[in-house]
């Protein structure tokens, strides 16, 4: 951000007269940027089944600003956010980025993903702070976007390795849930049963399942057939509907079952006497 101030180049940084680390340009200020406030736009998924996800996040950012605006701001100037719904469409996500960056004009944009408005930042050079469940997120290809947790191929290799050689549980089968909709994570299969297969595990099942899908007793009935030692269920926003059927048909395998990437307490509960444990 711009201070307008005029520059100082005969006063070095922590001398008299500026704040160490501080430097001033001189110029208009940057887009998202007034002498009194900052524009952020969030993207965040607040409608459909798993909308209070997205509210989390939009509590999670608006606590923070306003802390920081409790303190003075940032130079000053107040940070004031721009909530875009993206119901987790990556359409909408697309539509949403647009939205933000050519008619609100935000300075920069914080979303959940990070791997359909990718590019699209990247292009408008807006920086991009990401959860990061798509591998995609964390790719040199996109330098503005930021994620600040981790990608599902992480996730499920931390999963195997924690629980074949830490808990050194004797795993020798599993089945991996994976989304293709609203986290499509389809493109990353192969590394997900390579993450279970490196620690010697067979996996004997590949299911994709959506929260539009609904129903998941058929799955529970296969893979009670499959008779697997552990059930890696927690790649799909799916997740709690899954358990929900697996508890209704007294199913859990001999090791567990593994999720959710989400610790929200509803997103959890939602599995009802399926969560326990």
């Amino acid at each position: 951000t711009n201070t307008q101030a005029p520059a100082r180049p005969n006063n070095p940084a922590g001398s008299a007269g500026a704040a160490k680390g501080d430097i001033a340009i001189a110029g208009t200020n940057s887009q998202g940027v007034s002498n009194t406030a900052i524009k952020i736009g969030v993207l965040a998924p607040v409608s459909g089944a798993a909308g209070f996800l997205g509210q989390n996040e939009i509590d999670g950012a608006n606590a923070y600003f306003s802390m920081i605006n409790a303190q003075g701001g940032l130079k000053g100037r107040k940070i004031q956010t721009v909530v875009v719904d993206t119901a987790f469409d990556p359409a909408a996500d697309v539509t949403g980025a647009r939205q933000l960056v050519e008619q609100e004009k935000v300075l920069a944009v914080i979303g959940v993903l990070g791997d359909a408005s990718a590019s699209y930042m990247t292009a408008k050079g807006v920086p991009y702070p990401v959860f990061g469940f798509h591998p995609a997120g964390f790719s040199s290809k996109y330098p503005t976007t930021y994620p600040v947790a981790g990608n599902v191929v992480d996730h499920v290799a931390s999963l195997a390795y924690y629980l074949t050689k830490i808990k050194k549980l004797p795993i020798k089968s599993t089945a991996i849930l994976y989304d293709t909709q609203n986290i499509n994570i389809k493109p990353w299969t192969d590394y997900l049963k390579k993450a279970w297969t490196t620690e010697g595990v067979d996996v004997k099942s590949m299911d994709p399942f959506n929260l539009s899908d609904g129903n998941c007793d058929q799955l529970v009935v296969k893979l009670r057939n499959l008779n697997i030692d552990f059930w890696d269920a927690g790649q799909s926003l799916g997740w709690p509907i899954c358990l929900a059927a697996a508890a209704r048909q007294g199913y859990k395998p001999a090791y567990g079952i593994g999720g959710s990437y989400h610790a929200d307490a509803k997103f959890v509960g939602g599995a009802g006497p399926g969560s326990d444990g």
